[in-house]
Protein backbone atom coordinates (compact mmCIF):
# COMPACT_ATOMS: atom_id res chain seq x y z
CA UNK A 1 0.00 0.00 0.00
CA UNK A 2 1.51 3.33 -1.16
CA UNK A 3 0.22 6.50 1.07
CA UNK A 4 1.46 9.51 1.81
CA UNK A 5 2.20 12.10 5.19
CA UNK A 6 0.98 15.62 3.86
CA UNK A 7 2.46 17.20 7.32
CA UNK A 8 5.46 15.52 7.21
CA UNK A 9 5.75 15.92 3.20
CA UNK A 10 6.73 12.07 2.65
CA UNK A 11 5.43 8.93 0.95
CA UNK A 12 5.30 5.68 2.54
CA UNK A 13 5.23 2.09 1.10
CA UNK A 14 3.98 -0.24 3.30
CA UNK A 15 2.59 -4.04 3.38
CA UNK A 16 -0.76 -4.10 4.86
CA UNK A 17 -2.13 -6.90 6.54
CA UNK A 18 -5.74 -6.45 7.03
CA UNK A 19 -6.60 -9.40 9.41
CA UNK A 20 -3.84 -8.08 12.16
CA UNK A 21 -4.21 -4.92 11.25
CA UNK A 22 -0.35 -4.50 11.36
CA UNK A 23 1.77 -2.34 8.67
CA UNK A 24 5.19 -2.96 8.34
CA UNK A 25 7.01 0.53 6.10
CA UNK A 26 8.92 -0.62 3.72
CA UNK A 27 9.93 2.64 1.82
CA UNK A 28 10.08 6.03 2.71
CA UNK A 29 10.39 8.89 0.03
CA UNK A 30 11.33 12.49 1.61
CA UNK A 31 9.86 15.03 -1.31
CA UNK A 32 10.18 18.53 -1.66
CA UNK A 33 6.87 19.77 -1.16
CA UNK A 34 4.07 18.73 0.21
CA UNK A 35 2.70 15.84 -1.47
CA UNK A 36 -1.04 16.04 -3.30
CA UNK A 37 -1.49 13.20 -5.25
CA UNK A 38 -0.04 9.91 -6.00
CA UNK A 39 0.53 8.34 -9.48
CA UNK A 40 2.05 4.32 -9.91
CA UNK A 41 2.78 4.67 -13.19
CA UNK A 42 4.22 0.55 -13.11
CA UNK A 43 5.59 -1.36 -10.20
CA UNK A 44 8.75 0.23 -10.06
CA UNK A 45 8.25 3.99 -10.81
CA UNK A 46 6.11 6.30 -8.74
CA UNK A 47 4.65 10.14 -10.16
CA UNK A 48 3.96 12.46 -6.65
CA UNK A 49 2.44 15.65 -7.38
CA UNK A 50 3.36 18.17 -4.67
CA UNK A 51 2.34 21.78 -3.50
CA UNK A 52 3.55 23.87 -6.23
CA UNK A 53 2.56 22.51 -8.86
CA UNK A 54 5.80 19.94 -9.34
CA UNK A 55 5.81 16.40 -10.22
CA UNK A 56 8.26 14.15 -8.89
CA UNK A 57 9.43 10.87 -10.20
CA UNK A 58 10.26 8.36 -8.06
CA UNK A 59 11.77 4.68 -8.63
CA UNK A 60 10.45 2.52 -5.92
CA UNK A 61 13.27 0.30 -6.45
CA UNK A 62 16.09 2.54 -5.82
CA UNK A 63 14.76 4.38 -3.59
CA UNK A 64 15.63 7.48 -5.48
CA UNK A 65 13.95 10.74 -7.21
CA UNK A 66 14.59 10.24 -10.49
CA UNK A 67 13.67 13.64 -12.18
CA UNK A 68 11.21 17.07 -10.75
CA UNK A 69 9.52 18.23 -13.33
CA UNK A 70 7.42 22.13 -13.24
CA UNK A 71 4.18 20.97 -13.83
CA UNK A 72 1.83 24.01 -12.64
CA UNK A 73 3.96 25.90 -11.04
CA UNK A 74 1.44 28.81 -11.18
CA UNK A 75 -0.56 26.92 -8.26
CA UNK A 76 -0.28 27.32 -4.56
CA UNK A 77 -3.06 24.32 -4.58
CA UNK A 78 -0.75 21.70 -6.23
CA UNK A 79 -1.22 18.63 -8.22
CA UNK A 80 -4.46 17.78 -8.07
CA UNK A 81 -5.27 14.86 -10.72
CA UNK A 82 -3.28 12.86 -13.04
CA UNK A 83 -4.60 10.69 -15.58
CA UNK A 84 -3.43 8.25 -18.17
CA UNK A 85 -4.72 9.31 -21.18
CA UNK A 86 -5.73 6.26 -23.29
CA UNK A 87 -7.28 7.32 -26.42
CA UNK A 88 -5.60 6.72 -29.58
CA UNK A 89 -7.08 9.57 -31.11
CA UNK A 90 -5.08 11.54 -34.07
CA UNK A 91 -6.21 14.78 -32.02
CA UNK A 92 -3.94 13.69 -29.19
CA UNK A 93 -1.20 11.09 -30.98
CA UNK A 94 -0.92 13.09 -34.40
CA UNK A 95 1.58 11.00 -36.84
CA UNK A 96 3.61 9.66 -34.00
CA UNK A 97 3.00 6.06 -33.18
CA UNK A 98 2.56 4.88 -29.80
CA UNK A 99 5.12 2.74 -28.66
CA UNK A 100 5.67 0.30 -25.76
CA UNK A 101 6.74 2.62 -22.60
CA UNK A 102 5.05 5.43 -24.22
CA UNK A 103 2.10 7.13 -22.81
CA UNK A 104 0.35 10.44 -22.77
CA UNK A 105 -0.54 11.50 -19.00
CA UNK A 106 -2.94 14.32 -17.99
CA UNK A 107 -2.11 16.87 -15.39
CA UNK A 108 -4.52 19.35 -13.55
CA UNK A 109 -4.79 21.65 -10.62
CA UNK A 110 -6.70 23.14 -8.96
CA UNK A 111 -5.01 26.67 -8.50
CA UNK A 112 -5.06 26.92 -12.24
CA UNK A 113 -7.10 26.56 -15.17
CA UNK A 114 -5.59 24.95 -17.38
CA UNK A 115 -4.93 21.20 -17.94
CA UNK A 116 -1.50 19.68 -19.62
CA UNK A 117 -1.01 16.90 -21.39
CA UNK A 118 2.77 15.21 -21.33
CA UNK A 119 4.34 12.22 -23.73
CA UNK A 120 5.67 10.03 -20.92
CA UNK A 121 8.97 7.72 -22.38
CA UNK A 122 9.86 5.42 -20.03
CA UNK A 123 13.51 3.53 -20.31
CA UNK A 124 15.35 1.02 -18.91
CA UNK A 125 16.14 1.74 -15.35
CA UNK A 126 13.87 5.03 -15.57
Amino acid sequence: MCFSNYNESQILLAIVDLKTRRKNIIKTFKNQKRPTYLFQIDESNLLVGTEGGLIEHWSIETDSLMNTFEAHTGSDEGISYILDLKSQSYLLWGDQERNEGTSLLGTASLGTTEFRIWLMQLSDGC
